[in-house]
């Protein structure tokens, strides 16, 4: 569910005494780092620098998310970019009806797959997304994006999707 990086890499994990080393841990979307074993690292910053001094073995406590699901409603362009900012494992964004234009918008938030994020036009086809929208989801998994229109002619694409997997685009429509 994680993994720990070090820097400067070592091809044999050995490291010269007074070494600058930096520990980075990352994890899954579901889970949360809750800190760090083992050796002299403590706390829950994701990112620690240590200087070697002796043998050490470095380890991270990871555990299953349990923060509650949100349904956020949203009705203008500055809450629904923040939703999309905002969004975690399990949450909804629900989108009121009316016509928006988001621009270009970058989306880098993931599900899992035990709690899937949604981000849904409260009534098909009632949102419609226009102008120069263009919804980047970069490295995303487990969404779902449901219920929009699509519609400019100024714009080649409405969705782009960057190395996403488990990506659901259903009930959607385009017009170019």
């Amino acid at each position: 569910n994680g993994s720990i990086t070090l820097s400067p890499v070592s091809a044999d994990n050995m490291y010269y005494k007074e070494t600058p080393v930096t520990a980075t841990v990352t994890y899954e979307a579901c889970y949360q780092f809750d800190g760090w074993t083992g050796g002299t690292l403590t706390g829950t910053q994701v990112s620690k620098t240590f200087t070697v001094q002796n043998d050490a073995g470095i380890g991270a406590a990871i555990s299953l998310n349990t923060t509650p699901a949100v349904k956020r409603s949203v009705n203008t362009v500055a809450t629904f970019k923040a939703a999309l900012t905002a969004m975690n494992p399990g949450d909804t964004v629900e989108v009121a009806d009316g016509t928006y234009d988001l621009s270009s918008y970058t989306i880098a938030r993931s599900g899992c797959s035990l709690k899937p994020i949604v981000i849904t036009a409260k009534n098909k086809g009632g949102v419609t997304l226009n102008g120069a929208t263009a919804l980047i989801f970069k490295d995303m998994k487990y969404v779902t994006l449901k219920g929009f229109t699509f519609k400019s002619t100024s714009i080649g694409s409405g969705i782009k999707l960057e190395n996403c997997n488990r990506f659901r685009i259903t009930e959607n429509e385009f017009a170019y």
